[in-house]
């Protein structure tokens, strides 16, 4: 079966997707062009009805939008087959409920090609209260966790762990980790004998020093 041909009517009119707007590149907004689209009865061994039209030179944009769009006035479309990657030249199919759709569009000669600059994003675009309010949940969550997490650095400082290791913060430092002007180091064993306090009273400070005053007692008993 041979090909039928319409020629689509598009121009460079300017797009408007909320409040951004842009043009075409073509120095001549007004300018129309023609884009040609061959048609026809689908008659290929895959699996579709015979109420399918085959259709041949599909522009790369297409989408499912911009077809029913395109043929809204000629019947319902149940279903249409576009390529997963889209290029210059690709076909499609598309299914109408009554085959007589299929033979009114093979009488036209011209149509215009719909204004939808970009018809997936136009389907799925979120209401813009839904999208302000997932955003502003998000931003409440991310601001949450901060806080949590200073307070965990706070919480940390100075705490002496169960080998008798302790997080100790020095204040003053700019670039610091806690924000708060201060820079976190581990103090060793080595490191922490030579801090050892003078008051007595602090002997036993640290966990480690009160292990080794009871393991040298027992050697001097031996």
């Amino acid at each position: 079966m041979n090909f039928h041909t319409i020629k689509v009517e598009t121009s460079y009119s300017p797009i408007t997707t909320g409040d951004l707007q842009t043009h075409f590149t073509h120095k001549q907004p007004s300018k129309r062009v023609y884009h040609e689209l061959f048609v026809r009865l689908n008659s290929s061994k895959q699996d579709f009805p015979e109420n399918t039209l085959f259709m041949v030179n599909i522009p790369v944009d297409t989408s499912e939008a911009h077809l029913k769009e395109l043929f809204k006035d000629y019947g319902e479309i149940i279903q249409v087959k576009l390529p997963v990657t889209m290029k210059s030249g690709s076909n499609c199919h598309v299914v109408f409920k009554d085959k007589e759709s299929i033979d009114m569009i093979l009488e036209i000669d011209t149509l215009k090609w719909p204004d939808i600059p970009t018809a997936k994003y136009t389907i799925e675009k979120p209401d813009i209260t839904v999208l302000k309010e997932k955003v502003d949940e998000a931003m409440l969550l991310f601001e949450d966790l901060e806080k949590l997490e200073k307070q965990r650095k706070l919480d940390a400082r100075n705490v002496v762990d169960e080998d008798g290791f302790v997080l100790v913060t020095r204040q003053g430092r700019k670039n610091n980790l806690d924000g708060k002007g201060g820079s976190q180091a581990t103090l060793t064993k080595q490191e922490a004998e030579k801090l050892q306090p003078k008051n007595h009273a602090l002997q036993d400070f640290y966990r480690f020093q009160m292990r080794e005053r009871k393991r040298n007692g027992r050697f001097i008993l031996t």
